[in-house]
C-alpha cells in the first residue's frame, strides 16, 4: 500500500510540473571533454572526448622538442604548468587547455681583428664583438668572415637561459700575391773581325710572382 501511494505521488509531482509548463530533464549518463593544444605542444586525448557520468580520466600534457609548458587552463582556471591533469568522477562538460614557450639561449663572438660578419644558420646576425639574445635552442653553423682573411666556421649548440661564449676567433690573413723582378745574364758572342770572336754580356730582367 506504502509502494502503491509513493508511485501515485511521483506520477502526481509529474503531471503538476507538466501542467505549469516545467519541463522534466532527466539526468545526463555522458559529458565531454574538449582539449585545446597551443603552437609547440599537444594534449592527449585532443580534440573532444566523450566520458560516461563519473569517470576518471587523465590528461598528458606533452611539449615539442625545443619548447615548454607555460600553462595549463580547465575551464579556463589555470592549473600550473605540469605534464598531466586527471578529470575525477566526472559529473560535467570540461575544457582543457595549454600553452608552450619556446627554449631561447644567447651566443656571444668576439674576433681579431674585429668587424667580422657572423652568420648563424645562414642568417646575418651582426658584426664582431657581438651577442645575440632570444636564439632557439639547438646546434646551428657559425660562420665568421672578413675581406682579407680565411673565413671561420664552427658548429654551436644554444642551451635555454644560456649564453654561449665562443672563444676568441684568430682570423688568418690570406697571403697576398707580389711581382718581383731578378736579373739574368746571357753571354752573346760578337764577330769584330775574321779571325777574333769577342765575347760580350746582356742583361736582361725577369719578373716572377711571389
Amino acid at each position: 500500500m506504502i509502494r502503491t501511494r509513493t508511485a501515485a505521488a511521483l506520477i502526481l509531482a509529474c503531471l503538476i510540473l507538466v501542467s505549469i509548463g516545467v519541463p522534466y530533464v532527466a539526468a545526463a549518463d555522458t559529458y565531454t571533454i574538449s582539449a585545446v593544444a597551443g603552437i609547440g605542444g599537444q594534449i592527449s586525448p585532443d580534440g573532444v572526448t566523450t566520458v560516461s557520468k563519473g569517470e576518471t580520466i587523465p590528461y598528458d600534457i606533452i611539449p615539442s622538442e625545443g619548447y615548454a609548458i607555460e600553462d595549463v587552463k580547465v575551464d579556463g582556471i589555470s592549473v600550473g604548468n605540469g605534464f598531466r591533469y586527471t578529470f575525477k568522477n566526472v559529473d560535467a562538460d570540461h575544457t582543457i587547455s595549454a600553452s608552450f614557450y619556446r627554449l631561447t639561449g644567447g651566443l656571444s663572438v668576439e674576433s681579431i681583428p674585429s668587424g667580422a660578419r657572423v652568420t648563424l644558420d645562414g642568417n646575418y646576425r651582426g658584426q664582431t664583438p657581438i651577442t645575440v639574445s632570444q636564439i632557439p635552442t639547438g646546434t646551428y653553423p657559425l660562420s665568421v668572415s672578413l675581406a682579407g682573411y680565411h673565413t671561420y666556421s664552427q658548429d654551436v649548440t644554444i642551451t635555454d637561459g644560456v649564453t654561449t661564449v665562443v672563444p676568441t676567433i684568430h682570423l688568418e690573413p690570406i697571403p697576398t700575391t707580389s711581382a718581383t723582378t731578378t736579373a739574368t745574364t746571357t753571354v752573346t758572342t760578337t764577330t769584330t773581325t775574321a779571325t777574333s770572336p769577342t765575347p760580350t754580356a746582356t742583361t736582361s730582367a725577369t719578373t716572377t710572382a711571389t
